[in-house]
């Protein structure tokens, strides 16, 4: 028995559903239910009633509920008491570009004056080339764009917002982004990258017919192009 399971199911009691329950923890719906499967087959008992849509916790489940509460706020406590304790070794971090240049080095400076003896390593990279390598262990964490799909055995949380903006150089014809998009040529960022996917996903909502010139995995060789 694991603690993630423990929390995966404290989050389906809390949220109602086991899709709101992953979207809270940061989990794939099939994780989750994998999960609970899991935990059902190490204590050789069903605590969800499935003839219900969606399943309902029975009598077994919501009384696991009530000790896997009391097991995580004991290792909330044991956790709690090791916090003012600086860290030592070695932290290898993995970040999109944009995050490099903007949110990652007040952070950093503040994670150096805590912990002092703790090297930080960093590597930039695409979105879905973190996330692997996270998921292989090859680093320890790493920012990200909003994930399009996570991986079994990742979790993510929102740390910030970044908008999505169209740039033009100013003699160009439209005024709105439609316009704007469908008048030029488009530079792309690349669909390799979660954030390139989040933008072709918003444009074929919005029906937006581009005429695709490039597709480059730099922003700032995107930005530079464009003026």
């Amino acid at each position: 028995m694991e603690l993630r399971q423990l929390k995966t199911l404290v989050a389906i009691s809390d949220f109602g559903t086991f899709a709101a329950a992953a979207d809270a923890i940061g989990l794939t719906q099939s994780a989750v239910s994998l999960q609970i499967k899991g935990l059902e087959q190490e204590i050789g008992a069903e605590i969800f009633d499935r003839r219900h849509r969606p399943p309902l916790l029975n009598d077994k489940g919501r009384s696991l509920v009530e000790q896997a509460r009391k097991v995580l706020e004991l290792c909330d406590d044991i956790a709690r008491q090791g916090a003012d304790a600086p860290l030592e070794g070695v932290l290898t971090f993995g970040a999109v570009p944009t995050s490099v240049a903007s949110i990652l080095p007040p952070a950093l400076a503040m994670m150096r004056a805590r912990h002092p003896k703790l090297h930080i390593r960093v590597t930039s990279g695409l979105s879905a080339e973190l996330a692997a390598a996270t998921r292989a262990g090859e680093i320890d964490a790493a920012i990200v764009s909003q994930p399009t799909r996570l991986s079994d055995g990742l979790v993510s949380n929102r740390i910030t917002r970044e908008p999505l903006l169209v740039i033009a150089p100013p003699d160009a014809p439209g005024e709105t982004d439609r316009e704007l998009l469908e008048a030029s040529s488009f530079i792309q960022f690349s669909r390799r990258a979660w954030a390139g996917q989040l933008i072709d996903r918003f444009l074929n909502d919005r029906g937006i017919d581009v005429h695709r010139g490039m597709e480059i995995d730099s922003l700032d060789a995107i930005t530079r192009m464009v003026g």
